[in-house]
């Protein structure tokens, strides 16, 4: 596919550095990953402490003299600086974790980068790599690079992790190519494979087929690649049933194709049983004909109960 200029642009300098970056320092992304802590400190020693300042025009005293992570919460919605820095005054508690995200949020939403300069001046390394995290989710939906770039200083764990799939299907809205280039990159293998699946996925409401493709053979035989491919016949037969399930029979007998022809079937019958019947008697007897018929009678009975006994009884010799 075309990809435009900017953002394949973008797209080589997030790989250029990420690679780079993984190789040489901190990614736990990357094998033979080193402690990410010294590049993080240079960073946040280079940026201004007045956003961990307290604000000009404080709060009344009453209002946070409970120490109330809740008040934090809420006071982030409307004066995100003075939510800040009342966050870092409460007790060191999950309240207090859960305050901090909430600014980070609120944060990002107003200025995402001032956001992030605020979270990488975090001295808690816990809440720290929480409200990068956060910041990452909300980054995503705009602004993926961003939020992958964000990953590169990041511990590894499961939510580092979903950010990763997250963003990475985010960004294969606009450019799955460059998307599932990227996430080839990466080492771990369980990882990888998460990632790809996340971008197939999306890549299937524009091109199913190249996402279909690339889930095939990018994916290892078993769970994950049933449930991607799955997913992504479930959105190829809202576009196109008739292509899906041309598709579908290119696969070999087994449990993939088993699973993609009920969904396919299933989904088919609801928005048009005649045509999805007419699919049927042309299927050969055997066992992906009686996948397929089950999966017809099941989803026909409810509005069409006797249409659906004869189905069921006779098979696709009849003419529904």
């Amino acid at each position: 596919m075309r990809v435009k200029g900017t953002i394949l642009a973008s797209a080589i300098a997030l790989i250029t550095i990420g690679v780079f970056l993984w190789s040489q320092s901190a990614s736990p992304v990357r094998k033979n990953a080193g402690d990410p802590e010294p590049i993080a400190q240079q960073q946040r020693a280079s940026v201004s402490q007045t956003l961990l300042s307290s604000p000009n025009d404080q709060m009344p005293s009453g209002l946070l003299s409970g120490n109330d992570p809740e008040l934090v919460r809420q006071l982030s919605e409307w004066d995100v600086r003075a939510a800040a820095y009342w966050a870092a005054q409460l007790p060191v508690t999950p309240g207090r974790l859960e305050a901090i995200k909430a600014v980070a949020i609120a944060w990002s939403n107003q200025d995402l980068q001032e956001a992030i300069e605020w979270a990488r001046q975090l001295s808690h390394e816990a809440e720290r790599q929480s409200a990068l995290l956060s910041i990452g989710f909300e980054a995503a939906r705009t602004e993926p690079l961003t939020a992958l770039a964000l990953v590169v200083g990041l511990n590894a764990d499961s939510d580092r992790d979903e950010l990763i799939r997250h963003a990475a299907a985010e960004w294969a809205v606009t450019d799955p190519e460059a998307a599932a280039q990227w996430a080839s990159q990466i080492d771990d293998v369980s990882l990888r494979s998460l990632t790809l699946a996340s971008i197939a996925i999306a890549w299937a409401d524009s091109n199913p087929r190249a996402a279909a493709t690339m889930a095939v053979q990018e994916l290892e035989y078993g769970q994950l690649q049933e449930n991607t491919v799955v997913s992504i016949v479930q959105r190829w037969t809202q576009q196109n049933p008739a292509e899906a399930a041309a598709w579908v029979m290119t696969f070999n007998d087994g449990a993939v194709r088993a699973a993609s022809v009920r969904n396919l079937v299933q989904l088919w019958a609801n928005e048009n049983p005649g045509d999805a019947g007419q699919w049927l008697k042309t299927l050969p007897p055997g066992s992906i004909r009686e996948h397929a018929l089950a999966a017809y009678v099941e989803q026909i009975t409810p509005a069409f109960p006797e249409e659906a006994r004869r189905w069921a009884e006779l098979g696709t010799s009849i003419s529904p």
